[in-house]
């Protein structure tokens, strides 16, 4: 059985830069010359926009774009134009958008004389005629050829006569679904995640630390090992037993093993901590419980996991002097509610500074998307861990 989180998207699908904020009729327009570009067609196709974004003009030909949504089983067409003789479009262009990924995806296109013929009677007060998403084939190359191949003169631009009311054509034009009708190979990105992110969560790995038995003993044995997700630190070439701390004041501390008991200590100062109370564990998820981390200071983070002893607990020692800390409150209100910035800004950052990354997606102040909250499930479930 199929894994209904996942949703297929066309090998034929256009992938842009996901940092782009742009309308869905901005990503096709772009889509469309990284097509041409891509076929080296720059020299011999022109496309140009119109003031009203439905409609371009290519290499002579008026075609009308029509947007929709990769969820949408039908493509529905504005026909306001086909009721006027002579501003008729020449062929229709249906393009699928996935504003959220930045995905777009051209099916194929229909000639005006080839949409009007679909319609033996004449139709009259309605503002959109829907079509099965099977009456369009060829992709975007279609398109081409037309353009590139065919007289624009040819294809008449007279619409629709207004008359009698409108057939009901929808007996005759069976609903197949987008994803069902192709025959073209998909690719499968998952539904509740941002196509970045789910390939990016391979860039992301905890540390796997071994605890030893810290008391004085006859028996110092390794006893168990523990997986810190965050805070990542890069090991100080001068000292192996201090750690520069990355980047940012108020990292999230993230255990994928239950913690027993966790403390911070600042200049060999404690400054928090926290035992759980019998019976129960530390679930290992907590924003940085205390004042932001200062520029030159030397911190420690001793854990201790579920099932170890009081002496067993490995201590984590990091350092911030040379560094610049980043305010992650500043980063934040920057972002403000818009759930596309802070996606890009996780993306962006999840190799070169995955502390960001991390205390961004599990933010209490984050966009409550499905994206997000799934990718974090995700994440905890999947992320590995290497060994120290």
């Amino acid at each position: 059985m199929e894994d209904s989180t996942f949703t297929k998207f066309p090998n034929e699908s256009i992938l842009l830069d996901i940092e782009l904020d742009l309308e869905p009729w901005e990503l096709v327009f772009k889509a469309l010359k990284i097509s041409i570009n891509d076929r080296n067609l720059q020299n011999k196709i022109k496309v140009r926009q119109l003031k009203n974004k439905s409609q371009l003009i290519i290499n002579g030909f008026y075609v009308q774009i029509v947007i929709q949504e990769f969820i949408d089983e039908e493509i529905d067409i504005p026909i306001k134009r086909w009721f006027i003789k002579g501003y008729a479009p020449q062929l229709i262009l249906p393009a699928y958008v996935d504003q959220e990924n930045n995905i777009v995806y051209f099916p194929g296109v229909i000639t005006s004389d080839e949409f009007i013929k679909l319609f033996p009677n004449t139709i009259s007060d309605e503002k959109e005629i829907s079509l099965s998403f099977s009456r369009f084939s060829g992709g975007i190359d279609l398109l081409f050829n037309y353009v590139l191949l065919l007289n624009a003169n040819h294809f008449s631009r007279n619409g629709f006569v207004k008359g009698n009311s409108l057939v009901k054509y929808k007996r005759n034009l069976k609903i197949v679904s987008v994803f069902a009708i192709t025959s073209i190979g998909l690719i499968f990105i998952p539904k509740v995640l941002n196509p970045k992110l789910a390939l990016n969560i391979s860039n992301l790995k905890g540390q796997n630390y071994l605890i030893a038995n810290n008391l004085r003993s006859l028996y110092n044995e390794t006893i168990s090992q523990m997986c810190v997700i965050s805070p990542q630190f890069d090991q100080n070439p001068i000292e192996n037993k201090v750690y520069q701390y990355s980047s940012i004041n108020k990292p999230y501390i993230l255990s994928k093993t239950p913690l027993k008991e966790i403390k911070l200590y600042k200049n060999n100062n404690l400054i928090w901590s926290k035992t759980s109370i019998k019976g129960e564990f530390i679930d290992g998820i907590l924003a940085w419980p205390t004042e932001p981390i200062q520029n030159k200071n030397i911190y420690k983070i001793s854990f201790r996991p579920v099932g170890s002893s009081i002496g067993n607990y490995k201590e984590i020692i990091f350092s911030s002097e040379t560094k610049k800390i980043k305010d992650l409150d500043k980063i934040i209100n920057a972002l403000g509610n818009k759930n596309k910035k802070w996606i890009n800004m996780i993306n962006k950052n999840i190799k070169k500074d995955p502390n960001l990354s991390l205390a961004l997606l599990f933010s209490k102040d984050n966009p409550k998307s499905q994206k997000l909250k799934d990718f974090k499930s995700e994440l905890i479930k999947n992320i590995n861990c290497s060994n120290e």
